[in-house]
Order: structure tokens, then sequence, then C-alpha cells
């Protein structure tokens, strides 16, 4: 096959007559490992060879059952040592088939186009990223802050005014020197009921010891110096007794004239003292209370507030963001007019990739793949019977257009230039008559 330098070249006939086995051969020869075919050594042959030549080389692949092997030469007969780098730069993915990129999901085609047009936003996705994990971490933080804040009791200010601390420490001393002259007293009382008891204790020993002169009284003769001794005694103890009953009236008459200082006046004023300073106790820790709960809620309602206006901060920054990767997306130059994207997909005079015409898409394919800038400008197209002649009217202009060669198998030639194979072999010479669009005014 020598196809012109650009168009539509048809490879035709009826099904099992060879058309895929040759594009399969021409993208496996110039894909290399990655396009090899399923089986690319036909039953009973032990081996498989294709040779394609452009301007410039001679592509030989060779297959075995085991093995693969590729030479590149040029047109001098030198070979390069690294024949893969040199098809890898001959092709994209999309020159062998052009529908593949309407297939690609939403994400696969904005990051085909962001290579197209050298658009790299990974410092900002990275910087949209810690933002966004930012702005969640404070919104959750703002949000526990406000349910805590909401959750707050302010305790409430006591009522009236808090009256003057009473002085316990002057009833005390009071009530202490009072406590001090009691017991004065009733050691002194004491006393006296002490010296009572010893008179009633002389009074009776006076009368055991009368007792006894009388009984010696009897045995007076007989101890006589014992009864001047007992008499003696008797004498001493009128004395005594005299002493002590003087001593015991005197006493009395000074224990008759104490006064005792009344202590219930003081416990009743000391009582009054301890509820007033109770009750002022509280009304003070009530209103501590309630100014540290009051402080606590504005705390709390700031730090919430501070987190939420943090969070608004983080979003506009995440807007700003939006904003450059936007510009960036709006300023890309793309080869292609009418045709945008940006994160959310991609889109043609506005309308989503995926809802424009099928034949629009194969333009847009060819279109792509010619602004990938293959060395090799070459698109295959297999079961082209499906495209119809829209299509096919779109493939030829796209094709002479973005100067590519489309490769097509199709059952019938219907005015295109190209073969018609017939058990793997040319029918009938090449078809080399000028395409004649069937609807020229479409």
């Amino acid at each position: 096959m020598k196809p012109d330098a650009n168009g539509v070249f048809v490879i035709a006939g009826e099904n099992e007559q060879g058309k895929s086995s040759v594009l399969d051969a021409l993208a496996g020869c110039l894909g290399g490992r990655e396009h090899k075919p399923d089986m690319p050594v036909r039953k009973g042959a032990e081996s498989a060879e294709v040779i394609a030549e452009t301007e410039d080389l001679v592509i030989t692949a060779k297959w075995t059952e085991k093995s693969y092997r590729v030479v590149v030469e040029n047109r001098d007969g030198s070979r390069h040592r690294a024949p893969q780098s040199v098809l890898d730069s001959f092709y994209t993915s999309f020159t062998l088939d052009p529908e593949e990129f309407s297939r690609l999901k939403d994400k696969d085609k904005i990051d085909v186009l962001r290579r197209l047009t050298g658009i790299q936003t990974g410092e900002l996705d990275q910087e949209y990223q810690a933002l966004y994990e930012q702005r969640t971490e404070v919104s959750r933080e703002a949000k526990i802050l406000q349910t805590q804040a909401a959750g707050m009791k302010v305790v409430a200010k006591p009522e009236g005014e808090i009256p003057d601390e009473v002085s316990v420490v002057e009833l005390s001393k009071k009530k202490t020197e009072a406590m001090t002259v009691n017991a004065e007293n009733d050691k002194k009382r004491q006393l006296a009921q002490s010296l009572k008891i010893d008179v009633d204790r002389v009074r009776t020993s006076i009368s055991d010891q009368q007792q006894r002169i009388a009984a010696l009284a009897e045995e007076c003769r007989k101890a006589k110096e014992r009864h001047e001794a007992a008499i003696m005694q008797e004498i001493s103890l009128t004395r005594d007794l005299d002493d002590k009953i003087q001593a015991a009236h005197d006493a009395k008459v000074a224990s008759d004239r104490l006064l005792d200082i009344a202590t219930c006046t003081i416990d009743l004023a000391m009582d009054e003292a301890a509820a007033k300073n109770k009750a002022r106790a509280n009304k003070l820790f009530q209103l501590a209370e309630h100014t540290r709960s009051t402080k606590m809620l504005e705390t709390a309602q700031q730090k919430a507030n501070d987190k939420a206006a943090e969070a608004e901060r983080i979003t506009a920054a995440l807007k700003d963001v939006e904003q450059k990767k936007k510009t960036m997306f709006d300023e890309a130059k793309l080869p292609m007019e009418g045709l945008t994207f940006n994160e959310e997909g991609v889109f043609v005079n506005g309308i989503p990739f995926s809802q424009i015409s099928s034949s629009e898409q194969i333009r847009f394919g060819i279109r792509i793949a010619a602004a990938t800038k293959p060395n090799l400008r070459l698109i295959l197209i297999r079961n082209a019977d499906l495209l119809g002649d829209p299509k096919m009217h779109a493939v030829h202009e796209e094709a002479k257009e973005n100067d590519m060669l489309v490769l097509c198998e199709r059952r019938q030639m219907d005015g295109h230039v190209g073969i018609i194979l017939e058990e793997g072999r040319l029918k009938e010479p090449p078809n080399t008559e000028k395409y004649h669009d069937p609807e020229p005014d479409r």
C-alpha cells in the first residue's frame, strides 16, 4: 500500500478477508510491544513479518511463537540502537483510534487537555487540598465550640445588695471574757461550798469528840492527862471552828454578792452574725459564679466566632485558588476553536463533549490526535462501516485540514481512495480517484 500523504485511505473487503489484519499488523509494527496483535503468527506459519516505510525510516517487526524483534533503520541502512524510543515518538493512543478520546471519562479527557495546553495545577491542587482539610478541621472545631457555648448556663446574679460583714471576732472576744469571769465565779462558789463542807465535817468531828469527852469523863480519874489533852484539843478545834465559821460566813456573803454575766444574748448575736455571714458568703459565691460563667460563655462564643471567621477566611482562600485555576483554564490556548475545559469537564461551545454529535466527536478526536504532534501523522480506524457517511465526511475533512493520513477498514469503497482485499490479497488495482463528497452541500 502506498497511500497519499493525507486524507482517507480505505481498506475495503468483505468480512474475514484481511482488513483488520492489515491495521493490526501496522499498529503492531509502529506501536511496538504494547500494540502487538493477539495472534501475530498465523496458524501453520513459523513467523510473521511486517515492514513499514516512511520518508526517512524503514521499520521491520518480526514475531515468532516465543519472540518479538523490531529493527528501525534509516534510509542509508544505519540502525537505531533504541528502536522502541523511535516508535514511541511516532504516535499517540489517539492516532491509533480517534474515537478513544470520546470514550474517555471526563477526568481522563481533562488530563489529556492539560498535557496539550501545559496547564499544571499540581501546586494549586495541593494548596486547595491543604486549605480544604484545614477548613474542615476549623469548621469541626467551630461547631464543637458553638455546641459547648450553647450548652453553657450562666449563674443568676444575686438579687439586692450584699450586706456588710458582721465581726464575729469581737463577739467571740466578749464571749471569751464573759466565760473567763464566769469561770472565776464558779471557782469561788466551789470554794464556798468546800468551806461549808469543811464546817459540816468539823461539826461532825466536834460531836464525835464530845462523845469521846463524855466517855473520857467516865475515865477522867484514870486518864486526867488524857482528859486535859482532850480539853486542849477541844479548845483548839473550837477556835478552828470559829475561824471556819467566819470564813464560811464571809464566803457566803461574798458569793451572794457575785453577779454572773449572761451569755445567751451573746450566743444569740453570734448565731445571727453567723447566719448573716453565711447569707453574704452565698451571695458572694453566686456573684463569683455568675461572673465566671459569664466570662466562660463570652470566651467560648468568641472562640467559636474566631473559628467561624477563620473558616470563612479559608473559604475565601479556596475560592481564590479556584479562581486562579479557572483563569488558567480560561486562558488555555487550545488548537481547536470552541473547545474549552475546566475541572468539571470538557465542552464544545459550552455544550458537554458527550452531548455533541458523534461526527463532531470524530472531528475533535482527529484534531486532538493532530494536536499531540506525532512524528508519524497516521490514524487507524477499525469498523469504519459503523461511522456512516456523515462521520466519514467529517473524517475526510479533518484529515485534510490537519494533514493526517487516515487508514480505515470498510466493506465498500464508497468513492474513497483505497484498496479492496479478497482472501488477504488485492482484488483489483487500487482506486486512486479523489474522494467525492456524496453530500457536498452538507
